[in-house]
């Protein structure tokens, strides 16, 4: 279990200090960057193939589905329809794509039809085969992972909306699923790449520029180094009934955006009743079942005729000190306001920061958002979930020379 690892004394460590290893004993490690820009979500830009090739391949690094796949050679996305499941008069190549022919080291594909859908079937993804390549990364720092299965996308089906001009539809070009049941990690398992069913996530400080890029780390068969954290990893009460990540829904908290520091947080009323919510990387936004009363708790308003928050000034103006909290009963997540400015309506509500946050949802999504302000380790085996505040860290830039102390597990620990 991770709490009995937690001690100073169960520490397995990797120096700092020490020249970054070829391949990581017992863990592996994949940069995560979180970019600007309308509806932005994790993603890890994956170089592939032997040698690799010229131009990466943005890959959604997702905790809410078990997939992994890319979009192939002579692969078509079909668009133009509100009708989910049909394809639709427009159609054009995903790029960039991967291009297994142009590889040295993958395998013979093998036949193996499989369907993924996402977005309740409006996304919707065929392959009709899969095959082991070497996985590679933009930053050279983290080491090569050779062998990886992947299914390869031939055609995507995708309920948009009816157009009468083609004029391009952005969409995912490839997905690495994370969830519990995830085919990458348990490949990793079986092979003996990694020693246990963990997975850690965390993300460095905030750009200074509010339209940056956060960028950070993912531990698979590791816990996160204490340096990437305040406080203590903390273990919160989570639901894996589902196959998904669940953990209990806390107490939601802000104060006035301008008010000093010593002024106390309010509790914000929730509007419906939720008990869990989802921890899923592949959600662009935060989605909490909180009342719009937040609006006058914070000074907040919310974009006209939706549920969307906004600040009404520009997104420089958000003071960096405001934050929403996320309150369980040993651990609180400060969340900066302006890590949640992602360019989302940019421009079409003038005068107005549009925040990456829906109020008065039914349900509830800790999205991508989270993770900025989150370490979060989950521990499949013992099926428990830890959290502790992050975006205090440097270094995700640096690869294994910058992860500080590394804690892998042997499985069942």
């Amino acid at each position: 279990m991770i709490s009995q690892l937690l001690s100073a004394s169960a520490v397995i460590a990797v120096s700092a200090a020490a020249p970054a290893p070829a391949s990581p004993s017992g863990y592996v490690a994949i940069p995560l960057s979180w970019e600007y820009g309308s509806l932005p979500k994790i993603i890890t830009e994956i170089v592939w193939g032997t040698p690799g090739q010229n131009s990466s391949v943005p890959t959604i690094f997702d905790t809410g589905s078990s997939a992994f796949w890319v979009a192939g050679p002579d692969n078509l996305a079909f668009y133009g329809t509100p009708y989910k499941g049909e394809r639709g008069p427009c159609n054009e190549t995903l790029t960039p794509y991967y291009d297994w022919k142009l590889s040295q080291s993958h395998t013979p594909i093998i036949e193996d039809a499989q369907i993924f859908s996402y977005g309740g079937n409006a996304h919707v993804v065929f392959s009709y085969y899969t095959l082991n390549d070497t996985i590679s990364f933009t930053q050279s720092s983290y080491p090569k992972i050779p062998n990886r299965n992947v299914a390869v996308s031939n055609e995507t089906i995708l309920a948009t909306g009816q157009s009468t001009v083609c004029n391009g539809y952005d969409t995912d070009v490839s997905i690495m699923g994370m969830d519990p049941d995830s085919n990458f990690r348990s490949g990793l398992l079986d092979d003996g790449i990694i020693s246990s069913n963990t997975l850690s996530i965390w993300f460095d400080k905030a750009p200074e520029d509010v339209k940056g890029t956060f960028t950070g780390t993912a531990l698979l068969g590791a816990l996160p180094p204490s340096s990437k954290y305040t406080g203590e990893l903390t273990k919160v009460d989570s639901d894996w009934s589902s196959g998904s990540y669940y953990i209990a829904t806390p107490t939601f908290k802000s104060k006035s955006l301008n008010s000093t520091a010593s002024t106390s947080t309010t509790t914000i009323p929730l509007e419906n009743p939720v008990t869990t919510c989802l921890v899923d990387t592949g959600s662009p936004n935060l989605e909490l079942p909180i009342s719009l009363d937040i609006t006058n708790i914070t000074g907040l308003t919310n974009v006209p005729y939706t549920d969307i928050l906004a600040y009404n000034g520009s997104c420089d103006s958000i003071p960096a000190t405001a934050t929403l909290d996320f309150e369980w009963d040993n651990v609180t997540i400060s969340l900066p306001y302006r890590n949640l400015i992602r360019g989302y309506l940019d421009g079409i509500e003038p005068g107005y920061c549009v925040l990456s946050v829906f109020a008065e949802e039914s349900g509830c999504v800790f999205g991508s958002p989270f993770f900025s302000a989150a370490v979060i380790a989950f521990d499949d085996t013992a099926k428990e979930v830890y959290l502790a505040q992050g975006g205090v860290s440097t270094g995700a830039a640096d690869g294994t020379l910058g992860l500080g102390d590394v804690v892998p597990l042997l499985q069942g620990q």
